[in-house]
């Protein structure tokens, strides 16, 4: 666990910021107004590559193609307790962050909870978060009060945290995939599915069936996508794509 504590402005600029609290409200502050939200990461990939022999499992994809934009978030790898005079908080293991610009020419990342947290005596903040070279470790501390920034270095080592992509698609994508669903006599079962716009729910399935030759290979064709099968059981495929 990493305890650290924020170095607070002085009394008078304390007050300035309830004023500037009570008249525009600051228990709900939105850092978006404050800093960059990242740009989406482009992701593409595909599966298998051409004239590789493959085995796949019952429920593993056979085949997979995606190309799609999708943002990146940080999340805590270490219980983290913030202070700040008496108030403290405990932020925990896994708090997921809102990620923003990365600042190319100092190698920064600056990173802030979508929650906030209480840690002044009479509103709440979001707790921002700032890794300095970029080395997967936070050094800096603050609260986004909405008028300024205020960052404190952290009196101990950095905070480790991970990005990860997450599973909200924010712009236009796709992804196909054919997962392989067993055997029955030499009937070949598979089960073909696609992802418009968000990869955590399918917008169109499709059960299919191919009857396996007795004596030699079988080629599989769907689409524009055709495969060579060696052998199938119920619990695995061999094949290729052609």
């Amino acid at each position: 666990m990493v305890n650290f504590y924020l170095e607070m402005p002085s009394k008078t600029n304390y007050f300035l910021i309830i004023l500037v609290c009570l008249v525009s409200g600051c228990t709900n502050i939105n850092p978006n107004k404050m800093f960059k939200m990242d740009k989406a990461k482009y992701v593409s990939d595909n599966f298998p590559k051409p004239g590789v022999d493959v085995r796949a499992a019952i429920g593993e994809p056979i085949y997979f193609d995606y190309k799609y934009n999708a943002l990146l978030l940080a999340k805590l790898d270490e219980e983290v307790t913030v202070r700040n005079n008496d108030m403290s908080e405990v932020i925990p293991i896994g708090e997921a962050l809102d990620l923003y610009a990365i600042i190319k020419n100092k190698g920064e990342v600056i990173a802030c909870t979508k929650r906030t947290y209480s840690l002044t005596p009479r509103f709440s903040y979001p707790v921002c978060l700032k890794d300095i070279d970029s080395d997967g470790k936070f050094d800096e501390v603050a609260l986004q009060t909405g008028s300024d920034v205020l960052w404190s270095r952290l009196k101990r080592s950095g905070i480790m945290y991970s990005t990860y992509e997450s599973k909200t698609i924010i712009t236009e994508g796709i992804k196909k995939e054919i997962l392989y669903q067993g055997i029955s006599g030499n009937v070949l079962r598979l089960k073909y599915r696609e992802y418009n716009n968000e990869v955590a729910r399918s917008s169109f399935y499709q059960d299919l069936t191919y009857t396996m030759n007795d004596s030699d290979s079988t080629i599989i064709r769907f689409k524009d996508i055709q495969f060579e099968v060696y052998d199938a059981g119920n619990s695995y495929i061999k094949y290729k794509m052609l």
